[in-house]
């Protein structure tokens, strides 16, 4: 019950994340809606969270679109995108549901092949509700430890229900290696290594989230503060079949941190007419515990959580998996169980003239 009257009042901590974040493009930089060699990409992630100790687990869901606008035109260097994003969010025995629909546009200038930089701008609309008929509250007990079936709160919220736009804007730089050559001076294959690295800003006119009426209580509305993330997703092509890819994120909001650092291999097995890549990564989640007054000294963990993670490709379909396996101050009510993610997304080439493994024709 603490747990969630006390995410209810501060429902304006922190936003929804993801330990797979390079794969939930919209929700880490709208402007890496552009980045890639895709023409066209739509991803499903979810998310489930401590289903181990507490009455009802966190459920994350994630759905998104991403389309480039003329793709296929060489010729320009300024070069547009669109997405849609999709979240739902729910978060234990009060039922804190997140309802979030949000729509990018992204303006790349393309300095040269290799290299281009994206700014991206996000609008969305955004339902918070909750439930308090599931909570268990002290004045149902009596003085003999014994619940009092008629017995009711005295804690009032004027609204259980509320909506509000936001507005998110981002950097993002993409690199990616040049194409390879055979001896004789033909093209052999485009080249695995890539980098993006940029910043997202979230939250930018800070909505006024209002469960009492200000009239009850000076100290509401809230606003929901600014986050911001910075991150850093190098592969880098070590073999002819074998890849190292690293990524790190970190991301501000208010008193609230969370850093994640992942690094891992990936092995592209010899497949030219049907190309699969295995890889396996292991990471760590480090976040802020300044919330927590109650934890001082060697009781605090900042480290959260050890997160592995296997991911495969086949054809134009990406697969991840991850499980976060909690070590913070929070591993005995979750009995080390933080929770798995799964991650789906497929891939449309429309116009690659140079493949990864099939040169000089046209992927679906």
């Amino acid at each position: 019950m603490l747990l969630a009257l006390n995410t209810i009042t501060n429902v304006h901590g922190q936003d929804v994340h993801f330990s797979q974040f390079d794969g939930a493009s919209l929700s880490v930089n709208p402007a890496l809606i552009a980045s890639g060699e895709q023409s066209m990409r739509y991803s499903v992630q979810v998310r489930d969270q401590w289903r181990e100790g507490l009455g009802t687990p966190y459920s994350t869901k994630r759905i998104s679109l991403e389309q480039k606008i003329r793709p296929c035109n060489t010729q320009s260097k300024h070069k547009l995108s669109y997405g849609l994003n999709l979240i739902n969010d729910r978060a234990g025995d009060s039922n804190i549901d997140l309802y979030s629909v949000g729509g990018a546009l992204t303006y790349t200038y393309q300095y040269v092949e290799e290299i281009s930089f994206t700014i991206g701008l996000m609008g969305g609309y955004n339902n918070r509700s909750f439930d308090i008929s599931n909570l268990s509250w002290p004045e149902y007990w009596n003085e003999l430890g014994y619940r009092d079936p008629g017995a009711q709160t005295t804690e009032e919220f004027s609204n259980f229900v509320l909506g509000y736009e936001s507005v998110n804007a981002g950097f993002n730089f993409y690199g990616k290696q040049s194409r390879l050559f055979n001896d004789d001076g033909t093209i052999s294959r485009q080249g695995r290594s890539t980098l993006n690295f940029g910043v997202g800003v979230f939250n930018l006119t800070q909505p006024e989230l209002n469960f009492y009426d200000s009239a009850e209580s000076t100290s509401y509305p809230v606003k929901l503060p600014i986050r911001t993330s910075v991150y850093m997703v190098p592969v880098i092509e070590v073999g002819k079949q074998l890849d190292l890819k690293f990524k790190a994120l970190a991301q501000f909001q208010k008193t609230y941190f969370e850093s994640l650092i992942s690094g891992g291999l990936i092995y592209h097995f010899d497949n030219k007419e049907k190309p699969i890549a295995l890889g396996f990564a292991m990471g760590t989640r480090i976040w802020s515990l300044d919330n927590d007054p109650t934890l001082t000294g060697e009781e605090k963990k900042i480290v959260d959580s050890i997160i592995p993670e296997i991911t495969a490709s086949f054809r134009n379909w990406d697969f991840g998996f991850t499980y976060d396996i909690t070590i913070s101050n929070f591993e005995v009510p979750t009995n080390r169980r933080g929770g798995p993610e799964f991650f789906l997304r497929k891939n449309i080439f429309n116009c690659i003239q140079v493949p990864p493994y099939r040169p000089n024709c046209r992927i679906f």
